[in-house]
């Protein structure tokens, strides 16, 4: 094992696209190693077999790292001694614009048609250097049950994340995904009772997937609302599978591409949520709030997760993301610390 992890430092050292990702509770890390710096995107006429990182915008290309360019290698997940960054914000505070913004927004639910919409805010910090390898053993043995991953391609820098969402997993031509939102602190919890916003918030997520869905299923099936635990937060999660139709059954990945971006990440009605963040956000998403993971249409197989509690560094900069779904019953101040919350999930590991 000591040789391979050494084979993975150099690569990394070396500055050649790689891959590192553990799956939720897993005990594996998967390594692609890609052997050249071209940038790959998907074809639709390809067949797909490889790792696939995805933007939040549909209409940029989604990276691909093809497996019969990468050495492919499983190996344990590693332990290492993480020294603490201490970094230096550069970011100006955008708490009274990012209310100011949700005011807003708040107003104008009943207005123009908007059910709900996902704000999210950007922080950045001046960091000396990043050592990926130490880095992401640190969030991967802290966070076991999140997909934990590390992405570098030269095309575009260093990302990092431990997202608790799944997009879609499919196996023989059964497709399952998940509706995951309402946010809450652990300690804050005195009773199993969400609040009337968390909980329309995550039915308009449940609503809007199977409304996606309904049209490649052959077999529909809605597990019971759960609460499930996310480092220090929980949230409403609730199960979705569908037997693909025999039409669609090898269309698998055209059907689970459907469902970004979801009313988790982006809102309701989509297309005016869209235009909306376009609009208000205040930086380009980049590839926070897109998805990730692994593609082997040869086998009809793929495993995909939205990339959520995620970071990037490039040129000294390390930037952190964070969203929070609006609804005509949000408290802006509420919806602020919650975006913090979910902001302490790599802080609380990566910072002194």
């Amino acid at each position: 094992m000591t040789k391979q992890l050494n084979l993975i430092r150099e690569h990394s050292s070396n500055g050649l696209p790689f891959v590192w990702y553990r799956v939720p509770n897993g005990s594996q890390v998967h390594v692609m190693l890609q052997n050249n710096n071209e940038v790959y995107t998907y074809e639709p006429q390809n067949k797909l077999n490889g790792y696939v990182f995805a933007p939040f915008d549909k209409n940029r290309s989604m990276i691909l790292f093809p497996d019969n360019q990468c050495k492919n290698l499983t190996v344990g997940l590693w332990r290492t001694s993480w020294k603490k960054l201490d970094p230096t914000k550069i970011s100006e505070d955008d708490q009274i614009d990012y209310e100011k913004i949700i005011s807003e927004v708040i107003k104008s639910f009943s207005s123009d048609g908007l059910q709900k919409l996902v704000l999210s805010r950007r922080v950045d910090y001046l960091v000396d250097s990043l050592d990926a390898f130490s880095a992401f053993s640190a969030l991967a043995n802290s966070y076991l049950n999140a997909y934990a991953y590390c992405v570098f391609h030269p095309a575009v820098g260093l990302w990092m994340g431990a997202t608790p969402e799944p997009l879609a997993h499919v196996k023989d031509g059964q497709l399952t995904t998940v509706a995951l939102a309402g946010t809450r602190m652990v300690r804050e919890r005195n009773n199993t009772e969400w609040g009337k916003k968390e909980s329309l918030e995550q039915q308009m997520v449940v609503d809007d997937i199977s409304n996606v869905l309904e049209p490649y299923a052959e077999e529909y099936q809605q597990s019971e609302k759960e609460t499930i635990r996310s480092a220090h937060l929980e949230h409403l999660r609730t199960e979705v599978s569908i037997k693909l139709k025999d039409n669609y059954y090898s269309e698998y990945l055209k059907v689970a591409r459907q469902l970004h971006p979801t009313a988790a990440v982006c809102g309701l009605p989509r297309s005016l949520s869209y235009s909306k963040i376009v609009n208000l956000e205040r930086y380009q998403r980049s590839f926070y709030a897109g998805f990730l993971g692994k593609v082997k249409e040869s086998e009809g197989h793929l495993d995909l997760y939205v990339n959520l509690r995620c970071m990037t560094f490039q040129n000294g900069v390390l930037s952190l993301f964070a969203g929070g779904g609006i609804t005509e019953d949000s408290n802006p101040t509420d919806e602020y610390y919650e975006t913090e919350q979910k902001l302490d999930t790599l802080r609380t590991i990566l910072f002194s």
